[in-house]
């Protein structure tokens, strides 16, 4: 804790603040992870791969607090950003694709989702977020009018679907 106060007592608070944000994000304690990573992006000296860091958990401690206007533009820096691992990349992109569904900017749906789908696929991401990238660009097809792309998708979507998932009756019909 004496490293993570005030002034930055070079090499400790790095490893002190790599240390406390895992425990704050394993422990889902939101409000701890983007205080400090306000404290550190404020007062210290960070490297470009620790910053990077450092906004990633920013970000997904916006999302799960329900602060999407604070989190989306940093998951647009991020998305880009060759620092952060392409399986965090993957969410960055997840993130841009649902907030372009809120504003229902089609093209931007489409290519986010797209996108994440790829690097999920290639990373072997969470199948949750692999299946609502796959919803995402039915919903950007259909609302184009790009039925048949819809049509392409929704038989892509049903791969994920096993025969003893809730979802799968109605995924038939």
């Amino acid at each position: 804790d004496r490293y993570l106060q005030g002034e930055e007592i070079p090499k400790y608070s790095a490893m002190a603040l790599d240390m406390a944000l895992g425990i704050y994000v394993d422990e889902q304690a939101w409000s701890k992870v983007t205080a400090l990573v306000d404290l550190a992006k404020d007062k210290w000296k960070l490297d470009p791969k620790q910053k990077v860091h450092i906004e990633y958990a920013q970000a997904t401690a916006y999302e799960n607090l329900g602060e999407t206007e604070r989190s989306t533009p940093l998951w647009a820096g991020l998305a880009s950003n060759l620092l952060l691992p392409q399986s965090s990349r993957a969410y960055a992109m997840y993130y841009m694709a649902k907030s372009s569904m809120k504003k229902k900017e089609l093209k931007k749906v489409f290519v986010y989702a797209q996108e994440a789908l790829a690097m999920l696929l290639e990373t072997g991401g969470d199948r949750e977020k692999i299946k609502d990238c796959i919803l995402m660009t039915i919903f950007a097809a259909e609302s184009s009018g790009r039925y048949r792309e819809a049509l392409k998708w929704a038989a892509e979507y049903d791969k994920y679907i096993p025969l003893s998932d809730p979802e799968w009756a109605s995924s038939r019909f």
